[in-house]
């Protein structure tokens, strides 16, 4: 028994030393009761933190929506499956006092934003973003030292947040694809002058092959009786269209910014339809394998072209781009419900690091992480200048 009250003894006065009970400035320590009462109390503080719900608060709109298209109150956690749910979301401003989070997202900040007067050294600051630097017209040095965690589609983000993702398991779609007679490429674009650059690619290998042209960059319309150019992700109609009608579609992001791929593949992908891909992310880890066509992996369109037409006359070897279905899937709004879960465990870990991002302009430069000269060395790898 004597051996026991030692070891026992020692072990309270190690937890009191670890929760800074006994105090190595000076010679006074803490009885066993103290001890034992105070390292009670600590455990019991702590349960009571990690037990009361997290408050993130949405400081400003997500394009307009008050609820950043994830909702309010604490069911959305819970519809999401998230493993920690005890977070409530709101856009009261009134609580920004003691919220734990408040979410910025920097396409909706402007300089005339009002921000909060208080800031507790507790409380999480986001930086949300999902367009790529070029997109960030606000100068982001007065930001400096402002956030402590972020939320981006960059893979070095405390939380990654990717426009989509692949899994394992069979996609619910039939991998078929439609058997009518089918053109070869299809491109919906709005934006006619690139930071990437890709109209001047799609011009040259227009030389070579059709390509068709939806939107305000060329003459076809989706729906045809708009005089107004939609994404197909507005009109569903316009995703049976492509799918019935082409074996190829132009998937090429506006910009090389590092891991910067968005539901021109993802969406694409969940069709019987391949994507032709042009960006700086890896296709190699963000695609399913062998689903896409990267047109790096070609010395110029006109190759391209020349392996397009192969395929088109190959009915066995296009096949090839679909046999991944069997075995993966695509998804593209888990990610979004993820991201918010991984924030809600974060908030409820006390040990996770507070971080102020003190370099923000340069960690979300484009000079730094965009190549903004890619298409003027695959123009000289084709030889047209």
């Amino acid at each position: 028994m004597h051996l026991v009250h030692i070891l026992l003894t020692l072990v309270v006065a190690s937890a009191c030393l670890v929760h800074g009970e006994i105090s190595l400035d000076n010679t006074e320590t803490c009885s066993e009761s103290t001890c034992q009462d105070n390292v009670k109390s600590h455990h019991k503080q702590q349960d009571k933190y990690l037990q009361k719900p997290k408050v993130i608060l949405y400081w400003t709109t997500f394009y307009g929506h008050r609820d950043f298209e994830f909702g309010l109150g604490q069911q959305p956690f819970k519809d999401a499956g998230c493993p920690v749910t005890n977070c409530i979301a709101t856009d009261d401003p009134s609580q920004s006092e003691e919220a734990d989070a408040l979410m910025f997202h920097m396409r909706n900040v402007a300089q005339q934003t009002p921000y909060p007067k208080k800031r507790s050294p507790h409380q999480r600051y986001v930086f949300f973003l999902l367009e790529h630097p070029y997109h960030q017209w606000n100068d982001l040095r007065p930001f400096n030292g402002f956030f402590n965690l972020t939320m981006t589609y960059r893979r070095d983000s405390d939380i990654f947040l990717p426009y989509g993702m692949t899994e394992k398991g069979k996609s619910k779609a039939d991998v078929t694809p439609v058997k009518k007679q089918r053109k070869l490429v299809a491109w919906f674009v709005s934006n006619c002058q690139s930071h990437s650059k890709r109209e001047d690619y799609v011009k040259e290998l227009q030389k070579y092959i059709p390509v068709d042209v939806y939107g305000q960059c060329g003459p076809l319309k989706c729906p045809p009786d708009t005089t107004q150019y939609h994404t197909i992700r507005m009109w569903p109609s316009c995703y049976t269209m492509l799918e019935e009608n082409y074996k190829f579609y132009i998937s090429f992001e506006n910009n090389f910014c590092r891991d910067y791929v968005t539901e021109k593949m993802y969406n694409i992908l969940k069709l019987n339809v391949v994507p032709i891909v042009l960006g700086g992310t890896d296709y190699s880890r963000d695609a399913p394998p062998n689903s896409v066509i990267n047109i790096q992996d070609f010395d110029s369109p006109k190759q391209l072209s020349e392996y397009l037409i192969e395929l088109d006359k190959n009915e066995d070897k296009y096949l090839e781009y679909f046999k991944w279905k069997h075995e993966y899937k695509v998804v593209t709004g888990k990610p979004f419900q993820e991201a918010f879960c991984r924030l809600c465990e974060i908030l409820n870990d006390p040990d996770y690091p507070h971080q102020n991002h003190d370099d923000l302009d340069e960690w979300w430069g484009k000079e730094k992480y965009c190549d903004v000269n890619k298409m003027s060395k695959l123009k000289q790898k084709w030889k047209v200048k």
